[in-house]
């Protein structure tokens, strides 16, 4: 079963049914419609012995695109994000510079 890694707050909103979409970058997994994924909150990001599994789900929908082609409508599937230039401050937190308009990026509904 493929994983999902959740920071806390994200986590939290996923077990009370408000988030139901994760943005993903340089994914190595290969995420895909039909998948079966475990979500593992991480509570402490710099420490794996508090990250735990906190539920299971399927892959609903997967949308692949490069930042700059991001529309109005995929915000509108996910209202935490505002702007391209969010998803890149976002993704340059724990990828740095190597994240650009030009990264490619999932939209995963589950």
């Amino acid at each position: 079963m493929k994983t999902i890694k959740l920071d806390h707050t994200f986590a939290q909103q996923v077990l009370a049914g408000t988030r139901r979409i994760v943005w993903k970058i340089f994914d190595e997994k290969h995420l895909s419609v039909g998948d079966e994924v475990q979500f593992i909150e991480k509570v402490d990001p710099d420490d794996e012995g508090t990250w735990h599994a906190i539920g299971n789900g399927t892959i609903q929908s997967v949308t692949e695109k490069r930042i700059r082609d991001i529309t109005e409508k995929d915000y509108k599937i996910d209202t935490t994000i505002r702007s391209k230039q969010d998803i890149i401050d976002n993704f340059r937190e724990q990828y740095g510079p190597l994240v650009t308009q030009d990264t490619p990026i999932k939209i995963v509904q589950f």
